[in-house]
This record gives structure tokens, sequence and C-alpha cells, in this order.
């Protein structure tokens, strides 16, 4: 299956704060924010797990993340401000699925060894992946931006890559299991089962 990577989604996990959290509307919400400069590279397994610990402490969220429409602890639609390189995309829908797949990877990976902590330095993010011929029949749509990443979210074949152990520092002498987290560090999983696989 010939992919193609559509879009990153950067995804600030509920698992990761807490239950607690406010899950509004983050337009115009103040507060501690975190930036990609937050994050230290090269770190060795214990380092990212301070550094996560340390994350979860400090009440910092991400500025462009996910919400639901509706306010804290109320079903509605999930929603995300995207900030593409050239333009800024605001009230994409996100479909609940997508929440669901995401989650339940996260789990798997956990579960199997392949990551620890749902955070940039290792888990924390994901790339869109779409087959070839889908891909083509969403670009030739010529839908406005929004609309085509709307259509892309939905699509029944969307997968998603994950880069587990992103600044993870492998030098030597390496442990076994930074030798097993190495050979498992891209992820990819589907929408529609929910399953992952190491690619």
């Amino acid at each position: 299956m010939k992919a193609s990577a559509l879009a990153v989604l950067l995804v600030a996990w509920p698992v990761a704060a807490s239950s607690s959290q406010d899950c509004s509307d983050p337009a115009g919400v103040s507060g501690p924010v975190h930036y990609n400069d937050d994050y230290h590279y090269s770190m060795d397994a214990d380092q990212m797990t301070a550094s996560f610990e340390e994350h979860l402490r400090s009440g910092r969220r991400m500025q462009m993340r996910g919400w639901r429409d509706g306010g804290r602890y109320v079903a509605g639609l999930y929603r995300l401000t995207l900030k593409p390189p050239y333009s800024l995309i605001e009230n994409v829908e996100i479909p609940e699925r997508l929440i669901e797949g995401m989650s339940a990877h996260l789990s798997q990976a956990f579960t199997r060894g392949w990551a620890r902590h749902p955070y940039m330095p290792d888990m924390g993010h994901g790339h869109l992946l779409l087959p070839g011929a889908e891909w083509e029949k969403v670009r030739d749509r010529k839908q406005p931006e929004k609309e085509q990443i709307e259509t892309i979210l939905n699509n029944s074949q969307l997968e998603v890559l994950y880069h587990a152990a992103e600044n993870l520092r492998f030098d030597p002498p390496q442990t076994e299991e930074m030798l097993f987290r190495r050979r498992h560090r891209n992820i990819v999983g589907s929408m529609t089962t929910h399953a992952i696989r190491n690619v």
C-alpha cells in the first residue's frame, strides 16, 4: 500500500494531563504554554521519565490543542485549530473515532513496551496516512483546506504513523530494552480496526 503523509496532528492527550483538565476551546484562555524548546533532545530513559513527570506537574498545556465543543465534561464535537506552514485552519471537526483510535493505539504501544510516555519526546504526535489512490481522490475534489482535512479525517482507510522514542538517546552501551525500543520506533495504527503494527 502506497501511503502519503498528509498532515501532522499534534495531540494533547487527555490521559497525559488529567481528567480534571478543562477541555473547552483554548482560544483566549491564558495560562502556561508548552513550547518546542521546553523539551530536551537526546535523553536517556530515566531522564525522559523525569521530563514527562515534570511536564505533568508544570500545568503547561499545548497552545494548539484539541477541545470538546460543548465545554467541560459535556458530550459534543471535538475540534482542533491547525497551523500548517502557511495558514491557520480554525475549528476543524475531529471525528470521535479518531480520538478513540489514537487512544487505543497509545494503550497498545504502552502495553507492548513500544512507548512509555504520551508526550512529544516519546509518542506525542502522529502523521496522517492515506493510500495514494485515496489521497488523489481527495486532492482532485479541490475542496477548501478545512473541508479537505475533515474529508481525510473521516476516510475509512486513514492510518496514523507515530514515531515513538523520538528524543530517546540510543548511544552505546544499549540495554535490551533500548534495542527493543529502537526496533519499534515507527508505529502505524489503523482507524478501522484500532490495531497497531511496527514498520
